[in-house]
């Protein structure tokens, strides 16, 4: 009787294992960021969502709880740190329930990935740090969202949305670029710890915002 031949699939499985791996490894030391920008007038179309969603920002303290019950993994400490920033908060409830969120950043914005603040524009806004919770994902809470915020801002004075993906989360341009942001440059980092060598590449015809180090 023949052997059965091995699942062909355990190759790809075991490569896709493997380049992961690399990954994390090589943005441990070389990490790159793509800027993408929209202006907030017209407004993203809003879609069409569950009747019973609530949008509208989020406020302090009184709301504390809910943003870490949504996320955990971002503690206490860093909600207050952000709203003592000054950035705001935008939620999407479900049923009263949180499962969206989206930070906005003004003037100067936390960049994590990169260990920088980029110095924004006085009517720039940034956003960032955009999460949904598993299993409400297709229901376009996020166009939503990215809806009524261009809205509010739009009104407020605000010309223009920021944001910044990483070069190898391809998958996470999907949405900002469905909203209309477009390409305008890229930052990349080269370091570890606490040093860091940064350079910035600005697509033809654009300007794009300094990286500074963090306040």
């Amino acid at each position: 009787m023949e052997k059965p031949s091995p699942a062909r699939e355990e190759p790809s499985f075991l490569l896709s294992v493997g380049q992961t791996l690399l990954m994390k490894v090589v943005t441990t030391f070389y990490r790159r960021m793509v800027l993408v920008s929209r202006e907030l007038h017209p407004p993203p179309p809003m879609p069409v969502v569950p009747s019973s969603v609530e949008i509208g920002s989020v406020g302090i303290p009184h709301d504390l709880s809910d943003l870490n019950g949504f996320r955990p993994s971002l503690s206490a400490r860093s909600i207050l740190e952000r709203f003592q920033r000054g950035d705001d908060c935008f939620a999407v409830r479900l049923d009263g329930r949180i499962v969206h969120t989206a930070w906005v950043a003004f003037h100067r914005a936390r960049v994590e990935y990169l260990s920088r603040d980029i110095v924004l524009e006085r009517d720039d806004t940034y956003i960032f740090d955009t999460y949904t919770a598993p299993g409400f994902r297709s229901l376009h809470l996020a166009q939503a969202r990215a809806a009524f915020v261009a809205n509010y801002y739009s009104e407020r004075g605000f010309r223009r949305s920021l944001g910044l993906v990483a070069l190898e989360n391809r998958a996470g341009l999907a949405v900002p670029e469905a909203l209309g942001y477009r390409k305008i440059g890229y930052y990349s980092a080269f370091g570890v710890g606490g040093w860091r060598r940064i350079w910035s590449k600005p697509l033809e015809g654009k300007d794009i915002p300094l990286l500074v180090k963090m306040a």
